[in-house]
């Protein structure tokens, strides 16, 4: 982590509201206010996200509201909600379902190649279907939503996979810039294909590799750069972090499941700048999909009728916990003057940015408290601030239409509007 992003995890307590003018000096405090984004804590505090919900909206108070979405994008309809086990989503089975595997051992027609630990399991998925597929293996449902099977202050994120190449992505969108700290995502772990059970038609469902990806923009839309770390240092930790990705390490003989508690299966993501998207991209990782393309003679009962998997799983989840962020403060502009062509218009800035500089329709400005130009009939005038840590915000003013001035001994007093741009250059 950075140091001056530390810093801005210790410094929480500091005057609000208050307006700084723009000085040659650039002698200002905190450029952003520290907040918490903390998940329900069962008593009515805190973020919640409901089963079957896919988006929410919260505000939270740091240096005033700050109004944050999370919205799931499923196209392949993985993440564990009430729809994806029925008719036409179910990727393997016409008729949906799930069929536990101890079932099988009562089906007519000749037994698909079962073992004696082939047993009923806790089936919570409506439907049978018409087939033993490779999501059969678990017919549990457990819901992405917060306080699910992690408990309270948790967001329970839960999925199934056709293969590995499809991901399932959690945004978070705020409405200014907000840098992400400390934002801990746990129970990253594996199951090699051996690894666990030892009934040979639930070896493809349960054998999965979590892999997490992530991304996030600024204003402009530009990424932004982050910073992935494992919670603890190899050999411990069982994370392989590529960038700004991490999954599990994975073995086909080896059961690498570890407890969410366990912090070698966690890692820690702060933005590097001030962001206004951050997305985590999960999907099963790409040691299960290699295995299993490899040696499609190791689940014959699928294959050779079927076809070779990349990478399938029907249980497998993270954990997400509460995060801090450091809001972008608000922007100020006041405009004195009429707005009507040849005259004068003023405006003046102020924000509790420490600013370093000041953009006025695309030209440097000196960094003074206010500035005047002669209004020109329906001219924009887009202004710009841009702090040291990359706090950025803008806005546009456009002066009236000629027609809507009338001579200056009635000049109808018009001040335009300010309406905000991601117009950055």
């Amino acid at each position: 982590m950075k140091k001056n992003n530390l810093l801005l995890r210790l410094v929480r307590l500091f005057i609000l509201g208050l307006f700084f003018l723009f000085q040659s000096n650039f002698s200002y405090s905190q450029t952003c206010t520290s907040g918490a984004f903390n998940w329900d804590d069962g008593n009515g505090n805190g973020q919640v996200f409901p089963f079957d919900s896919q988006s929410e909206s919260y505000t939270l108070n740091a240096g005033g509201a700050l109004g944050i979405s999370l919205e799931i994008i499923d196209p392949d309809n993985l993440n564990a909600d009430s729809n994806y086990y029925i008719a036409g989503n179910h990727p393997f089975d016409p008729l949906g379902g799930c069929n536990s595997t101890g079932n099988q051992n009562g089906q007519e027609g000749p037994l698909i190649n079962q073992s004696v630990n082939c047993n009923v399991e806790a089936d919570n998925v409506p439907g049978q279907g018409s087939i033993y597929d490779p999501w059969d293996s678990d017919c549990s449902l457990d819901p992405t939503q917060t306080n699910g099977v992690y408990g309270v202050n948790y967001f329970t994120i839960w999925m199934r996979s056709e293969n590995s190449d499809q991901e399932v992505e959690y945004r978070f969108t705020f409405d200014r810039p907000t840098n992400i700290l400390d934002f801990r995502i746990s129970d990253i772990d594996a199951v090699g294909f051996f690894g666990d059970v030892q009934c040979d038609l639930e070896r493809l469902g349960q054998s999965y590799q979590d892999e997490v990806r992530m991304e996030a923009t600024d204003l402009c839309g530009d990424d932004v750069p982050l910073t992935v770390q494992s919670t603890t240092a190899q050999p411990a930790s069982n994370q392989v972090i590529n960038g700004q990705s991490s999954y599990a390490e994975y073995n086909p003989n080896q059961n690498n499941n570890v407890p969410p508690t366990d912090q070698n299966g966690e890692i820690i993501v702060n933005s590097t700048k001030p962001v206004t998207t951050f997305s985590i991209f999960y999907s099963n990782g790409p040691d299960d999909k290699a295995w299993e393309e490899a040696n499609a003679a190791a689940y014959p009962w699928w294959s050779n009728n079927n076809g070779v998997l990349s990478g399938v799983s029907d249980d497998h989840a993270i954990r997400i916990d509460g995060f801090e962020i450091c809001a972008c403060p608000v922007f100020n502009i006041a405009v004195a003057g009429d707005g009507c062509e040849g005259e004068d218009i003023t405006y003046t800035v102020s924000s509790d940015f420490t600013a370093i500089r000041l953009v006025v329709d695309g030209v440097d400005q000196p960094a003074t408290d206010s500035f005047t130009v002669v209004g020109t009939s329906n001219a924009s005038y887009e202004i710009i601030l841009e702090t040291a840590n990359g706090c950025k915000d803008s806005f546009t003013y456009t002066t009236p239409l000629l027609e809507e001035c009338c001579p200056v001994e009635n000049c109808i007093r018009q001040a335009g509007e300010f309406t905000f741009t991601k117009r950055i250059p």
